[in-house]
């Protein structure tokens, strides 16, 4: 779901010193943390890099492209009071790793790669032994510093109509707020934004297959494509995985991508 910088923040929080403070994962404020920990599908990076190192097995002159992620990820977090018992909380993740290209030569070229990610949550503190709530999440941005990839918009249209996500970190209330489908239901998306010549690529679980990846396929001024929802009823997650052409087909080009990573329901 990319920024760095390391300030100390640890007790402040607790003794309402400062309003806003920022710190390493291991100093974080648990109480506050734990219920994004909670929902790791929603709030943890490392479930992204599983989600974003599946291999895209279709497309162009490639057979395969795919991402090694390394773990830890170096994470931020940064905490600002709104209000009694009510938090913001923003966490920073900055990804290495390792693009692969396979070609049909059965040739490889790699590249290394590094994104910053960013996802964000409303969360009230635990009082008088009632366990705190995660009131509102984001999605998460994942993307490259100085790249030219780009993500405009989503538009993901099913039997409630059509839901368009201009901003990935935009706060939903949790998990009303969310998009909502129906198990099996059959889903359209678009995306505006990436070059003509980009690898656009959509990954989320469906409908009796596991979450790889599949590419988008260019239709005038945007990408499209289709999935069927999971089955089972649950928080899942859709991705709109961008490649610049250069990153694939270029191998002195540097690393540059882009994903919007969004939460939806099956109920």
């Amino acid at each position: 779901m990319k920024h760095s910088a390391w300030l100390l923040i640890g007790l402040l929080l607790l003794v309402g010193c400062e309003k806003n403070a920022v710190a390493p994962e291991e100093l974080v404020d648990q109480e506050l943390t734990e219920p994004m920990e909670d929902q790791p599908i929603l709030f943890d990076y490392e479930q992204d890099a599983a989600f974003l190192s599946e291999p895209l097995t279709q497309g162009g002159s490639f057979t395969s492209i795919w991402r090694e992620l390394v773990r830890p990820f170096d994470n931020t977090w940064i905490i600002e009071q709104l209000g009694i018992g009510l938090f913001e909380v923003t966490r920073y993740a900055t990804i290495h790793g390792t693009l692969f290209v396979s070609w049909e030569d059965s040739s490889i070229t790699e590249k290394e790669l590094t994104s910053d990610g960013t996802r964000r949550a409303i969360v009230s503190r635990p009082v008088r032994g009632v366990p705190g709530v995660l009131q509102e999440i984001s999605g998460a941005l994942i993307e490259t510093d100085g790249g030219t990839a780009e993500l405009h918009r989503v538009e993901i249209t099913a039997g409630f109509g059509t839901w368009v996500i201009d901003d990935p970190l935009a706060l939903m209330e949790f998990p009303e707020g969310l998009l909502h489908l129906s198990p099996g239901e059959e889903v359209n998306i678009r995306v505006y934004g990436p070059a003509d010549d980009a690898i656009v690529m959509l990954r989320t679980p469906m409908a009796l297959r596991y979450f790889a990846p599949y590419a988008l396929i260019k239709n005038n001024d945007h990408f499209e494509g289709t999935w069927q929802a999971p089955e089972f009823p649950g928080i899942y997650r859709a991705a709109v995985d961008v490649l610049s052409h250069d990153a694939v087909y270029d191998s002195e080009a540097p690393y540059d991508g882009i994903a919007w990573i969004v939460p939806y329901v099956v109920e």
